[in-house]
């Protein structure tokens, strides 16, 4: 049986599989990217078997296949409306991950996002931070993304605040460091976040570190690794 039995959906699949369980393949990975590219044409593909398939490659194989990468932010940029937030995420890590700096899908993907934190929160929080982390390692910053992100990050953190689904200390963290390089854009948007970031991560963090001439104490390490822990940091 060839991969020209495969359907697209069944090969992502068996990408995603080699990628989520470390297993690398070189030849298998690049029969199907030569598969699609070659017979298929990236456009018989679905936007999420694109995203699928372009992370699994790139965290699994670890270097640039030039036409695949050139095939996947082309289709991506098209078609970036159609991605889920997960999606948008994976295609751009997938970039980050190898050191590729594609503009155009920066643009189009942090314009697409900061549409849905403001238009669709729900679906969006969940996600944002991996698009952050992707544009931050990429050098990329775009304002109204991290604006955007902004609000939505610290209206439901505060309104969850104590609860297991409010935004978290690592997806505060990530945003913090995406936010430095456009503090000054920001204006009361990083005074905010910088608030934030200081009374529900840092001070926590620092109330489990003894006093510097307070008495030994042998819990001290447990203390603020438990700290961490709730953190999730």
């Amino acid at each position: 049986m060839g991969l020209a039995e495969f359907k697209m959906h069944e090969l992502s699949i068996m990408l995603w599989a080699h990628g989520t369980a470390g297993v690398c393949n070189h030849h298998f990975f690049d029969e199907v990217v030569s598969e699609v590219l070659e017979h298929r044409g990236i456009e018989s593909c679905t936007p999420r078997e694109v995203a699928n398939s372009a992370w699994a490659y790139s965290t699994i194989i670890g270097k640039c296949h030039q036409p695949w990468m050139e095939a996947v932010a082309s289709f991506s940029c098209w078609h970036i409306m159609e991605f889920d937030m997960q999606g948008i995420g994976n295609v751009l890590w997938a970039f980050a991950n190898v050191a590729v700096y594609n503009e155009p899908l920066l643009k189009q993907a942090s314009r697409e996002t900061a549409r849905r934190c403001r238009a669709i929160p729900g679906e969006a929080s969940h996600n944002v931070a991996q698009v952050l982390n992707a544009c931050q390692t990429a050098g990329f910053v775009d304002v109204e993304l991290l604006g955007a992100s902004v609000d939505l990050f610290l209206t439901r953190e505060l309104a969850c605040a104590g609860e297991e689904y409010g935004v978290g200390a690592r997806e505060l963290l990530i945003l913090g460091n995406a936010a430095v390089p456009a503090a000054r854009d920001l204006a009361q948007n990083w005074a905010r976040l910088e608030s934030t970031v200081q009374m529900k991560v840092l001070q926590p963090l620092l109330a489990a570190v003894p006093p510097r001439d307070s008495p030994c104490s042998t819990d001290w390490h447990s203390e603020i690794e438990a700290c961490v822990a709730r953190l999730d940091i």
